[in-house]
């Protein structure tokens, strides 16, 4: 079996057998030809719609066109949500000079819970107000723990708090903290985040 067709069979593959993913494995014994076969198939799951493994895959599949081709889609506004969620995530990696935050920031406080769990995952780590303030409302009110989590994990990335810039205890009471059902430890957690960042 070539490795195109090994490609094209992963996505006849259902549940555990996805567990791993469209890792670049797929694509590393690949001729040139079938890597532009394997683009064009992602591109044209991207257009119609696209899940977050599509958008992973055209990246990896040929970057370079991927950056371009993406920013025209996404420019265009011509991405579902969920593309446009990890294309703007791409970008934003790579440096891309595009007002890309908005987008995070609107998928954090959507009601669709795929869409919150991406935006905070993909989201750049910054200190900028809106990005904190929706990792922080997710913290706040997010009831899915793993969303939680992943809120939590990204609001400490921002603020540069982890095991290796302060002492290990207190970034694990500081986290567990954020993950509290009880307001006033998340708040008070939320308040230590913002002082230990400052020092």
């Amino acid at each position: 079996m070539n490795t195109y067709q090994k490609f094209l069979d992963f996505f006849s593959m259902h549940n555990k057998e996805r567990l791993d993913g469209l890792t670049s494995a797929y694509f590393d014994g690949m001729a040139q030809d079938e890597r532009k076969r394997a683009y064009d198939f992602l591109f044209a799951r991207v257009v119609s719609g696209g899940v977050e493994e599509d958008v992973n895959g055209i990246f990896m599949a040929d970057s370079g066109k991927a950056m371009k081709d993406m920013a025209v889609l996404l420019n265009a506004k011509q991405l579902g949500n969920i593309a446009e969620i990890v294309v703007a995530g791409h970008m934003a990696a790579a440096g891309v000079n595009m007002d890309l935050l908005p987008i995070f920031i609107n998928a954090m406080s959507s009601p669709e819970r795929e869409l919150r769990e991406l935006g905070a995952r993909y989201v750049p780590a910054t200190v900028e107000p809106n990005v904190l303030n929706g990792l922080q409302g997710m913290v706040r009110t997010e009831t899915d723990r793993r969303l939680l989590i992943q809120a939590a994990t990204k609001l400490l990335q921002c603020f540069d708090l982890s095991v290796h810039t302060i002492d290990k205890d207190e970034y694990i009471d500081l986290f567990n903290d954020l993950l509290s059902n009880e307001i006033e430890k998340k708040e008070r957690a939320l308040a230590k985040a913002k002082a230990l960042a400052q020092r």
